[in-house]
């Protein structure tokens, strides 16, 4: 029963179900066969598994569909009971199946998830690797253009070179600024959205269980980033500071230092 009440002297009972059915209470000689009955109902409310109040309510539910007559709650409840707990508890292993079903398939859409995050990364990581390659080849091209030039026709243009291995390395710098920038950006989006959407589609999960199935790929994947990162700023600097060497000794800087330290060892 849902409630129980008194009205005009009358003890009624309430079974919230389609339709809601307010009964006399009643009395009856309870036999061994009914309170075994009552023990099975009770055992399998409270005992036999999780989610006691939503048996509880599948059971008034179907006691309430049961009850098609106006019969006092105690003489009906041994006839009826029997039949009330067979359906709840076909109703309660429909509702279990169900959020298997719904649980199997939040797990999957992780895992989808995890999957696309997963490739982002990698994807950004390789976009870093090409970005670098590709800059280190412009150097590569500008400094061999200048060294192939005829020694006769390069004095002239010194100046000119000298701007041109500036802007290279202004060029590589600033591209491998721009990039990591945009994946640190993208990154920290993935990990806010990633936070949220854990609170709301994954609470179920334990800790635990989410960091296995989720933040430690995502870790992993994210060390690997992050060390190729680290990587390509030291090869982007090198190239450069190299580039700016360049320029330095095109214009003679580097000379007129050498002959200044020269004449302060004398």
């Amino acid at each position: 029963m849902n409630e129980i009440y008194e009205a005009d002297g009358i003890v009624r009972v309430v079974l919230s179900g389609t339709p809601t059915r307010r009964l006399e209470l009643g009395e009856a000689d309870v036999d061994a066969a009914s309170f075994a009955v009552l023990q099975k109902a009770a055992r399998w409310v409270y005992v036999e598994g999780p989610d006691a109040e939503l048996r509880h309510t599948l059971l008034t539910n179907e006691l309430a569909r049961e009850w098609r007559d106006g019969e006092p709650f105690a003489l009906g409840l041994s006839c009826r009971l029997p039949v009330a707990l067979e359906s709840a508890g076909l109703a309660y292993r429909a509702y279990v199946q169900q959020g298997s079903k719904d649980t199997i398939k939040s797990l999957s859409d992780l895992r989808k998830t995890l999957a696309e995050e997963m490739g982002k990364v990698t994807q950004q990581t390789r976009d870093l690797t090409s970005g670098l390659w590709r800059d280190v080849a412009v150097a590569i091209v500008t400094i061999a253009f200048r060294y192939s030039m005829d020694a006769t026709k390069v004095v002239t243009a010194k100046p000119v070179y000298a701007v041109i291995f500036v802007l290279a390395a202004a060029h590589i710098v600033i591209s491998q600024w721009v990039t990591v920038r945009s994946n640190r950006a993208f990154l920290k989006v993935a990990s806010d959205s990633r936070t949220l959407w854990r609170q709301k589609g994954y609470a179920y999960l334990s800790d635990d269980e989410f960091d296995v199935l989720a933040e430690t790929p995502l870790s992993q994947a994210r060390a690997i980033y992050n060390r190729v990162e680290a990587t390509t700023n030291w090869v982007a600097g090198i190239v450069a500071v190299g580039l700016v060497a360049s320029a330095g000794w095109e214009i003679g800087v580097w000379q007129v230092l050498y002959r200044r330290l020269m004449e302060l060892s004398c």
